[in-house]
């Protein structure tokens, strides 16, 4: 397999939300090809397993290891950058009368309405019939979203071309969005480019790394996907400027 040093850019219409720490494009190439490999009906074994092996190359030290694929960050070009951190608002609330009409109507079932195969009802459990908003799939929401507004995001990595195109272009289908609350409408992506870029075989390492690195600081946190694992974490190390 080819490897080459690459640049990826993504144009986004809407701000990027979550985050806390840096979003790795080695993550984004394993949610790809988990994605595929689940979507193809050929997948076995665990979920997890089905990322061990990413068209990316592999920096080794000392028996630690990770991907050489940089961390997602905002444009350098003038006016492509963080333009400014925002809160959003979120709020969920649920609509009880307009739930109990349709429970009454028999509109729902379930463990609220449940009826015998000749369609005659059967005795509710006790409390099915309450209406828990404190918590489940009816609680109410009301949430401060930290959001940061940017105009293009870019990455660097070292890796296979054409199997990392069929696996973020947007045309594929797999990558729709980055960052936390695609479904809300955020990091929505308008616009994919890529560029084999010489500078990609040292800022691949603008990124959480395992092993220490001049000028960056120590940190728990995962250097390999999955990232939101807790069992991941480990020392690691980081450039401040990637927690801004």
């Amino acid at each position: 397999m080819t490897m080459k040093p690459l640049r990826f850019e993504w144009q986004l219409s809407s701000p990027l939300a979550g985050m806390a720490l840096p979003l790795h494009l080695d993550a984004l190439v394993a949610y790809a090809v988990t994605e595929s490999s689940l979507q193809s009906g050929k997948a076995s074994g665990s979920i997890r397993s089905l990322a061990d092996k990413l068209p990316l190359e592999k920096a080794e030290n000392e028996g630690l290891w990770c991907w050489k694929a940089s961390a997602l960050r905002p444009s350098e070009e003038v006016g492509q950058g963080i333009i400014s951190h925002e809160t959003r608002l979120w709020t969920r609330r649920t609509n009880e009368m307009d739930y109990a009409t349709k429970v009454v109507a028999r509109e729902l079932e379930g463990n609220v309405v449940r009826v015998d195969k000749q369609g005659n009802l059967l005795p509710m459990k006790p409390y099915a019939g309450v209406i828990d908003t404190q918590r489940g799939l009816l609680k109410n929401q009301f949430q401060f979203i930290p959001v940061k507004r940017v105009l293009k995001v870019v990455a660097y990595c070292i890796g296979n071309e054409d199997h990392l195109l069929e696996l973020l272009h947007p045309d594929s289908g797999l990558v729709r969005h980055l960052g936390a609350r695609g479904r809300s409408g955020f990091g929505n992506i308008i616009g994919f480019n890529y560029a084999e870029d010489a500078d990609a075989l040292d800022r691949w390492q603008e990124r959480i790394m395992p092993w220490p690195v001049p000028a960056y600081v120590p940190i728990q946190a995962a250097h390999q996907p999955p990232y939101w694992a807790a069992e991941q974490r480990a020392p690691s190390y980081i450039h401040a400027s990637l927690l801004s």
